[in-house]
């Protein structure tokens, strides 16, 4: 079982009629990016591991 969070705002524009607005999810964003940085670390690592094979 994880837990369950829910987030709910209400976003008055004054003077709009009609408007739609859309969020993000900043944790799931947070994840994304963190996730992206480990990646292109470890290709790093990969290629320096590899340079140091040739000389």
């Amino acid at each position: 079982m994880g837990t369950r969070q829910r987030n709910s705002q209400k976003t008055v524009i004054e003077g709009s009629i009609n408007v739609t607005v859309n969020t993000t999810d900043v944790d799931f964003a947070a994840n994304i990016q963190v996730a992206i940085q480990v990646l292109i670390a470890i290709f790093i690592l990969y290629l320096a591991h590899n340079y140091e094979l040739f000389f």
